[in-house]
């Protein structure tokens, strides 16, 4: 009998000491689980921690190149001011006291392209003293935008302009042909100021 028990509590013994080590691998396995979960989440919120500082990096670089995108904007004609731009080539020639004659405008939309980037072709004709028809030319060259003076032809007419209204002094007259491309900027295909 003292065998008897003796085995059984062998058995007992070895069941119990197995029991143990499946119950420590259990609480092993469970223990990386967590360890692993916690390791995801770390991840998880460093990743929302980065995705929060390129966004704030992204509009704090947004404020400080603010002046530079709006000199980018402003050297492009935007498609709807093309007709204020026009107005602005008459009314500044009849400030200069010269005759300017708009020959031909036509405008290759920026929406034919990704960027929103366009042409604005303008023939003109400027009629006036030399000195007036160079300074005409001067201010068109010296534009805010992006200008392309294609072709240009100067010749003297035969006319002859009065100065100051009295007959004491003319000056041959001067006529510049005049054909530039402007480029514009379709906004809604490139806004980066809103």
């Amino acid at each position: 009998m003292k065998k008897s028990l003796l085995q059984i509590l062998l058995i007992l013994t070895i069941v119990l000491f197995l029991g143990s080590i499946y119950f420590y691998i259990k609480i092993w396995n469970g223990i990386n689980d967590n360890i692993a979960l916690g390791n995801a989440a770390k991840m998880e919120v460093a990743s929302s921690q980065s995705d929060q500082e390129h966004a704030k990096d992204l509009r704090l670089s947004m404020a400080k190149t603010g002046d530079l995108r709006n000199k980018i904007d402003d050297f492009f004609i935007p498609v709807q001011e093309e007709v204020n731009f026009i107005e602005l080539l008459e009314n500044s020639a009849k400030d200069m006291g010269i005759k300017v004659v708009i020959g031909s405008v036509s405008s290759k939309d920026g929406t034919q392209t990704s960027k929103g980037l366009g042409i604005l072709s303008v023939s003109l004709t400027i009629d006036g003293t030399w000195q007036k028809v160079m300074q005409y030319v001067a201010l068109l060259e010296s534009l805010p935008y992006k200008v392309n003076i294609n072709n240009a032809e100067f010749s003297r007419t035969s006319d002859l302009i009065i100065n100051n209204s009295v007959k004491t002094e003319s000056m041959p007259a001067w006529r510049a042909g005049i054909q530039m491309d402007i480029s514009t900027l379709n906004s809604d295909y490139l806004n980066l100021t809103k």
